[in-house]
C-alpha cells in the first residue's frame, strides 16, 4: 500500500480540468467500466454528464456540477489502496488544496473549494468556510452559509459518536480484563460471524477462527481501551486511526451497525502491546482478533 493511501476520504474530488472523457479513460486503466445510464438525459455541457456509475474493483458513483466544474466520486465501498490509486490517477484534490481555493480570486474557484469541502465533510474547516459567508459575490456567500451549516451539524454528530464510542469502550473494559486473566477463548460461532460481517462466506470465516489460536495477551497494566463504529473504518477518521490498517482494508465486509474494540497494555521493559478484535454484538462482546485475516485470503 502507498504511504498516503489511508488519508483519502471515501468521497474524492477529481481534478476539475479533466474532461469526463479523460476521466473515463483513466478509470478504465484501473479496471473500472462505465455502466449504461438508467435514465438517458442531455447534459447541460456537451460531453459532461451530471451523473454516471462505474463498476470494477468497487462500485463508483460520479456526479458533476458544471457551475464550478466539481467532479465528485462516491467511493464508499473502496479500500484505502483502491482510493489511493484513484486519487493519484485522477489528480484528486485533498482538503488542503480545497481550502486553498477559498482564497482564489475567481468566484467559481471559491465555489469549487466550498462545495468540495462540503462533499468530503471537512468539519474541522468550518471556520474557514464561514469566512466566505460575507463574500462580495452573493452566490459564494450563499454557498458558504449552506456549507458551513452542514459542516457544523456534522461536527455535532461527531461529538455524539465520540460519546457513544466512549460508552462502548467502558462496557468492554471488564471483558478485556477477563481476557487478560486467561479466561478461555470462546470461539466465534457461525451466527456470531453472520452478525459481525456482511457479504462473506460465514462458514469460511468461522472456520478461520476455529483454526487459529488467539494472540497471547499481556497481563501487564491495562493502559487504554477504545472503540470504533464499523462504518467509520470506511474512511480516515479519528476513531479508525487507532486501529490496525487491516480494518480499513475490509471495511465494506464489516457490519456497519457494529462497533469494534482495541486496547493497549504494558508488556514489560517499557514495551506496549496493541490487541484488537473485540466486537459488540448486542449486549455481549465476541473476540475475533485481526478480522481482516479471516476475510482476505
Amino acid at each position: 500500500m502507498h504511504s498516503d493511501d489511508a488519508r483519502w476520504p471515501t468521497t474524492l474530488i477529481a481534478a476539475p480540468e479533466r474532461s469526463f472523457a479523460q476521466l473515463v479513460e483513466a478509470l478504465a486503466a484501473l479496471g473500472y467500466a462505465r455502466q449504461p445510464d438508467v435514465v438517458p438525459s442531455t447534459p447541460l455541457v456537451a460531453g459532461e454528464p451530471e451523473l454516471a456509475s462505474f463498476v470494477g474493483p468497487a462500485p463508483l458513483t460520479y456526479t458533476f456540477n458544471p457551475v464550478a466544474s466539481l467532479r465528485v466520486l462516491d467511493a464508499a465501498l473502496t479500500t484505502p489502496r483502491q482510493r489511493g490509486a484513484l486519487a493519484r490517477t485522477l489528480g484528486c484534490l485533498d482538503r488542503e488544496a480545497l481550502r486553498a481555493l477559498l482564497g482564489d480570486p475567481l468566484p467559481r474557484r471559491r465555489l469549487l473549494g466550498l462545495w468540495g469541502l462540503g462533499a468530503i465533510e471537512a468539519t474541522e474547516l468550518a471556520p474557514s468556510t464561514r469566512l466566505l459567508t460575507r463574500d462580495v459575490e452573493a452566490v459564494v456567500a450563499e454557498a458558504a452559509t449552506e456549507v458551513t451549516l452542514r459542516l457544523e451539524r456534522l461536527a455535532g454528530l461527531q461529538a455524539q459518536i465520540d460519546g457513544y464510542t466512549e460508552q462502548v469502550a467502558e462496557a468492554a473494559w471488564p471483558v478485556v480484563e477477563a481476557l487478560r486473566r486467561d479466561v478461555p477463548w470462546t470461539v466465534p460461532s457461525v451466527d456470531d460471524v453472520d452478525a459481525a460481517f456482511v457479504d462473506v462466506d460465514v462458514e469460511v470465516v468461522a472456520a478461520h477462527f476455529r483454526r487459529r489460536s488467539p494472540p497471547v495477551v499481556s497481563s501487564g497494566e491495562l493502559l487504554a481501551v477504545w472503540s470504533c463504529p464499523a462504518v467509520a473504518f470506511r474512511g480516515p477518521s479519528r476513531w479508525s486511526s487507532r486501529f490496525p490498517g487491516g480494518y480499513r482494508d475490509v471495511a465494506p465486509k464489516l457490519n456497519p451497525d457494529r462497533s469494534w474494540v482495541a486496547w493497549l497494555c504494558a508488556a514489560g521493559e517499557g514495551d506496549e502491546q496493541l490487541v484488537d478484535g473485540l466486537v459488540q454484538l448486542g449486549d455481549r462482546f465476541v473476540w475475533m482478533p485481526q478480522p481482516w485475516r479471516a476475510v482476505i485470503p
